[in-house]
This record gives C-alpha cells, structure tokens and sequence, in this order.
C-alpha cells in the first residue's frame, strides 16, 4: 500500500522490476498497464451500449406513450371540453408516463432480484450481477430514465391539439 496515489507508478515499476512473471491486477495496471488496451475497449463498448440501450428504450416507450394517449383521446377530450386547460391534460399525460417509468423500474427491479436470488446465484453468472444493486448503477438507471421520460413527454404531448380534440368528440 502506498502513502499517496503518486507513489504508484514508481510501485508498480518497481514491482514489475522484482517480478517479472507475474502479472499486475491493480486498477493502476488496469488503466496504464498490460490491460489498458482491453479496459479501455471494454470501457467504450460500455458506454457506446448504454447509449444505444438508452436510444432504444426511449424510442420504444415513446410509441408506447404516445399509442396510449392515441386511445385515450378521447377522453382526454372530454376533460378538455369540460374547461380543463392544456396544461392540466399535459399533467394528466406527464403523471402517467411518470408513473409507468416507476412502475417499470420497480417491477424490473424485483424481477431481476428474484432471478438472481433463485437462479443466477446457482450458476457462475450469478457473479456478474453483485454490483448490480450499487449506488452508482442504479444511478445510471435513474438517469436514462431522466433522459428518457421528458422525451416521452414532450412526445405524447405534441398530439395533444385542440383540433384533434374536436374530432375525437364527434
């Protein structure tokens, strides 16, 4: 262990130096070492797949929202009708999207829970998933999730017209 974070490249050099067949599994070696290539690859494979994950789930819930909103047009034009303002049928569609990404993530969260506690955990694969539950990764959830809800919204709420509401009631 060294005194300050400096010290460890002079460490790991001077590790390398006393043994020279072995290899070095520290986040040092991880990032500057033999391994820095793979990590870095890996490291953007990551990223690059959290980001077109996050395309897609925000491009699938969007349909979804905005075919749900398709069917409840018309009511949504009746409380319209009824002297309801844009903004209050707006909240009406932004506290459903909202609640559906709660509801989803909750459910989700659950069922990958109960498959790892009674199925994943059996196998080797099970290990992949210990980190799963930590402050950081479900941090990143909560975040493509704050990408994904205002584009949902604003999406279901671009049908929301007044002339569109006009022909829903006839």
């Amino acid at each position: 262990m060294t005194d300050s974070s400096a010290d460890v490249p002079t460490v790991s050099k001077q590790l390398n130096k006393l043994f020279p067949k072995y290899q070095q599994k520290s986040r040092y070696a991880l990032t500057h070492g033999e391994f820095a290539a793979s990590y870095n690859k890996l490291l953007t494979m990551l990223i690059v797949g959290v980001l077109i994950l996050t395309g897609l789930l925000t491009l699938i819930f969007v349909f979804l929202n905005r075919q749900l909103i398709g069917a409840r047009r018309k009511e949504l034009a009746i409380l319209y009708s009824l002297g309801y303002s844009k903004t209050d049928v707006v909240k009406i569609i932004a506290g459903g999207i909202i609640s559906q990404f709660v509801g989803i993530y909750l459910g989700a969260t659950l069922i990958v829970y109960l498959l790892k506690t009674f199925l994943l955990d059996r196998f080797s694969y099970g290990a992949m998933f210990t980190s799963l539950y930590s402050f950081s990764n479900q941090i990143v959830i909560v975040i493509i999730m704050l990408i994904a809800i205002p584009i949902s919204v604003l999406w279901g709420v671009s049908s929301v017209k007044k002339k569109k509401f006009i022909e829903s009631l006839r």
